[in-house]
């Protein structure tokens, strides 16, 4: 029989090795070796999960910009659809009477430019507008002898199908009761959608042929006939006021006989004379 402590020893040598036993079953290596698959995984699917992010996101991009092309591409068709409608609508503005005796003249500003946009070869200007010049010279009436310069703009890209409706602006300072230094004020150029441009160039030409001045736009012409008549003769040669002389280039002007008719108290405007 073993004496108390050495059984004592014995009984501790045995809990010891069963500890050393637990101890090396539940080694803690197989559950690190898990941790790092577990986190591998994951990190494989972050990674497919961003490229399949990024993917989507260069697809988005791509798609965006194919559209932009096309838009673009439409716009352009438009662009030069309604340019040759307004070449067009020149070329018939140009066979009336009125531009055949000299009172209408109508030129395009930048016509190669247009010309080629209209073949599809490019832009008008950064605005994507056509200028069209038109010169107003009345043969008879008060306005006669007076040559006024008038710009038409169509935006190219505003406008139902081939109407477009253009800003009309006065290119000289002119007296007359219906236009003013920025605007004119006639209804015909009020209509939706807009004119053919041969209905904007004789308006023009028709305001010059019977000024409305009993509701003036401008505040600065006479209600009084005589003294209208005598104002308008007297802008159109010497200019009056803050107004430009209008007297179109080549017409002979007895200037001293004018200033006497214009100075006396009996002026009549002429052929009444």
């Amino acid at each position: 029989r073993q004496p108390p402590a050495a059984a004592a020893g014995a009984e501790g040598s045995s809990e010891a090795e069963e500890c050393r036993a637990v101890v090396l079953f539940t080694d803690p290596a197989p559950q690190e070796d898990t941790e790092e698959v577990v986190i591998g995984n994951l990190f494989d699917e972050d990674t497919e999960d961003a490229d399949a992010k990024l993917e989507q996101e260069a697809a988005a991009r791509l798609q965006e910009k194919l559209e932009k092309e096309r838009k673009k591409a439409e716009r352009a068709k438009t662009r030069a659809s309604r340019l040759r409608c307004l070449f067009a609508q020149v070329k018939t503005a140009t066979e009336c009477q009125s531009f055949a005796d000299g009172q209408l003249k109508i030129e395009v500003e930048e016509e190669e430019k247009a010309m080629a946009a209209a073949d599809g070869g490019g832009e008008v200007d950064s605005q994507n507008c056509l200028s069209l010049l038109v010169r107003i010279m009345p043969t008879d009436g008060l306005y006669k002898d007076a040559d006024v310069s008038f710009r038409l703009s169509y935006n190219l890209d505003k406008g139902v199908g081939e109407k477009l409706k253009p800003t009309v602006e006065p290119l000289q300072k002119t007296f007359h009761p219906n236009v003013d230094c920025n605007s004119i004020c006639f209804d015909l150029f009020d209509r939706p959608g807009g004119i053919h441009l041969v209905d904007y160039a004789h308006g023009l030409l028709w305001l010059f042929y019977y000024p409305n001045n009993w509701d003036p736009l401008n505040g600065d012409t006479p209600c009084d006939p005589a003294h209208f008549a005598k104002a308008v003769r007297e802008a159109i040669i010497f200019g009056r006021g803050e107004y430009d002389s209008v007297l179109r280039a080549g017409v002979e002007v007895d200037r001293e006989a004018e200033r006497e008719a214009l100075d006396s108290g009996e002026y009549r405007p002429r052929g009444q004379r």
